[in-house]
Parts: structure tokens; C-alpha cells; sequence
């Protein structure tokens, strides 16, 4: 009985995570933006327990921020913290290449090339919001090859914020510069050339343009 109150608390708070993404990322809840937990949770139908692990939980994967006696905010950034955002990313996904060369099976080629077509195929019509997510997808599978847990989980923070990065933040045009990259990154792997696949990923981080 205890563990199945245990799961079916845990199945709520993952659903209030759910429901505060949502809103994230449909621009309900904007950078910046204070939660007033009375609320949310009054409006999500949920008492303030489950909530408060929610808003935990989403400040863990790089959603909010809480800030003692001030209150938990939609999470935004400065110049300074967009640089180191995408830094952190590079030295990732770099320091990863040797691994996901060596690593790399044709079953993760095939998953990184469907995740690129669906890109692909709708990129000059595809939302912001669709391009964030399926951009994090790729790289999260490209982290994967390494099969390294940890550092997945710490790509999966990096990469919310990416994703909010390019729902909010970027001003460029480079989305279609940035699926030529995966291609050369996937190209990379087939050919197992590790300074090929640091090369794409070195560009591709460089795409972003932020105001």
C-alpha cells in the first residue's frame, strides 16, 4: 500500500511538471514570470505538497528558479548566461566525440536520421516550439551513444534551456544551417571520423543569435 501511495504521488507531481512545461513552453508562463503557488494549484486542481515537488523537480531540469523568500520564477538569462549555456553544451557533446565515434551502432545512426528527417522535412514551417523539441531530441540521442547516465542527465538540463533559449531568446534564421550540421554530424559517425563530428558540432554551436 505504502509503495503504490508512493507511485501515485510521484504520477501526479510528474503530471504538474507536465502541465508547468506546457505552459513554458506555449509562452503562457514567460521568463521571469512568478509563480503564485495558491494559484496554480488552485487552477491544476492540487494541494501545495505535490506542487512545491513539482516546482523542485523543474528547477532540477533547468525550467525555474526558486528563490528563498522571494518566490520561484520561469527561469531567464543574461548575455553572460547564454554564452555559458551553449559552452557547456560544447564542452559536453566535445568531449563526448571520441566515445560516440567508437560507440556509435547503426540502430543510434538510424534513430539520430529519423529525428533529423522529421526536422528536415518541415523546417520552413515547423514552430519554434516543434523545432526546440526536436532539436533537443537529437542531441539528447546523439549524448546517448555513450551510454553514460550521468552525463545524460546532465545534457537533459542543458538542453531545457536550450529549448527555452530558442522559444524566447533567438533571433536568427539559422535553424535550416543547423539541420546541415546534424547531417554532417550523423555523416561523422557513419565514417567514424572524430574531427569531422568536433568540427560539426563546433559550427553548430555557433549558430545561435540572441537578442
Amino acid at each position: 500500500v505504502e509503495g503504490e501511495s508512493a507511485l501515485k504521488d510521484n504520477v501526479i507531481v510528474n503530471s504538474i511538471c507536465e502541465c508547468i512545461k506546457e505552459k513554458i513552453l506555449s509562452k503562457e508562463m514567460f521568463p521571469g514570470y512568478r509563480i503564485v503557488e495558491d494559484e496554480l494549484s488552485a487552477e491544476l486542481g492540487v494541494s501545495r505538497t505535490p506542487l512545491r515537488r513539482a516546482l523542485i523537480k523543474l528547477q532540477y531540469e533547468g525550467f525555474l528558479c526558486i528563490i528563498p523568500n522571494r518566490g520561484t520564477y520561469v527561469v531567464q538569462f543574461t548575455p553572460e548566461e547564454i554564452a555559458h549555456i551553449y559552452e557547456a553544451r560544447l564542452c559536453l557533446e566535445e568531449g563526448l566525440a571520441p566515445s560516440l565515434i567508437e560507440r556509435a551502432t547503426e540502430e543510434d545512426i538510424r534513430a539520430l536520421k529519423a529525428i533529423h528527417e522529421k526536422i528536415r522535412a518541415d523546417i520552413h514551417t515547423m514552430s519554434p516550439v516543434d523545432y526546440s523539441m526536436l532539436n533537443k531530441e537529437f542531441h539528447l540521442r546523439l549524448v546517448s551513444i555513450a551510454k553514460n547516465d550521468h552525463l545524460k542527465r546532465f545534457a537533459e538540463e542543458i538542453h531545457n534551456r536550450v529549448a527555452l533559449l530558442l522559444i524566447y531568446y533567438d533571433n536568427s534564421s539559422n535553424s535550416v544551417d543547423s539541420v546541415l550540421r546534424h547531417e554532417e554530424m550523423i555523416k561523422a559517425l557513419e565514417q567514424k571520423n572524430p574531427d569531422a563530428l568536433i568540427r560539426a558540432i563546433r559550427a553548430d554551436s555557433q549558430l545561435a543569435n540572441y537578442r
